[in-house]
Formats: C-alpha cells, structure tokens, sequence
C-alpha cells in the first residue's frame, strides 16, 4: 500500500484487486512488478481500524479501481469521507517503465478526484467526483485540515505537454 488516509478516529487503507502470484514470483524469480495481477471481480475494499484501539470495524466493499494517493478523510455525521485519486484499472503503472518514459507517445492514464462516503451504520460506499480537474501528487494544508473537512487541493496537471506533469492546479 503506498498510501491511506486517518480521521480524528480511524486509519483506512485502500485493498485494491491488485494481487501477488506468490508462487509465480518465487518459482520465476522475477521482479514483484511482473507478478501482479489485476482481478477487477473482487472489488477494491476499504479497511477501516479504529486508532485508538486498533480493532477493525471492518472491510467496506465497492467497485473496483486503484489509486497511488490518498488526499485527506474526516468523520461527518457517522460517516468516513475520503478523498484520494482513482484510476479505473493499475495500467497506470506500465507507463512508468523507463522504456515507455523514454517515448514521447506513451499517453498515461488520468486519474479521477474521488470522494468516497463510508457509511459506519449501514456498510454502504458512495463516491461522487466533487472536483473535475485532476491533480497528481495532491497535497492539502495538512498542519490546518489534515483529518478535518477542507476546502482545497494543490497538485500537478498537464497543459499542452502529452502527459508530462507541468502545470499546478488547485
């Protein structure tokens, strides 16, 4: 997992269906990259920990996607509200081989600003997109809002560029 997301009272972490062939990657001995495989069936689902005790109260499924970061989640009504950047499917990280690096055609995938709705009570996850430009590597005021409700996010875009990260938005 390379990231999750806290409130003033859970840790939760995103199980995407991105799964390790464990005998493949020891028989074949080749790098862990070649040995995932993406099983979109399974859903992804969130694992939500209680900080304080650290029981879990359980795992929330919804459809599937994959994401690199998390943006922020707070508590409102009883509910975990969790931002972070979808991508349909991990096809993203092919586009990150220096070989498809070193080509100026390689288009990467765009990720959407997800705001996921964890509801406590009744187990059901809702998503919206309350933002319409993306922004990879997404950073708040974390020192004012982390774990609180806020109202911006700052991150990098492409302007003109064929998918090279040039522009900042928020």
């Amino acid at each position: 997992m390379h990231s999750f997301s806290i409130t003033q009272n859970y840790v939760i972490l995103a199980e995407y269906p991105l799964l390790i062939n464990k005998g493949k990657l020891f028989i074949k001995g080749e790098p862990l990259i070649k040995n995932l495989f993406w099983k979109p069936w399974k859903g992804t689902k969130f694992l939500v920990v209680n900080r304080h005790n650290g029981n879990i109260l359980g795992r929330f499924a919804t459809e599937a996607f994959f994401a690199f970061h998390h943006i922020n989640a707070f508590e409102e009504k009883g509910d975990i509200v969790l931002d972070l950047l979808a991508y349909g499917d991990p096809t993203i990280i092919e586009t990150m081989y220096l070989s498809k690096i070193r080509k100026d055609d390689t288009i990467s995938p765009t990720p959407e600003i997800r705001r996921y709705r964890i509801s406590l009570t009744s187990g059901k996850v809702k998503y919206s997109t309350p933002f319409w430009d993306f922004a990879e590597f997404p950073r708040i005021n974390y020192s004012k809002c982390n774990a609180r409700d806020y109202s911006y996010i700052y991150g990098l875009n492409s302007f003109r560029s064929g998918g090279f990260l040039n522009k900042l938005v928020s």
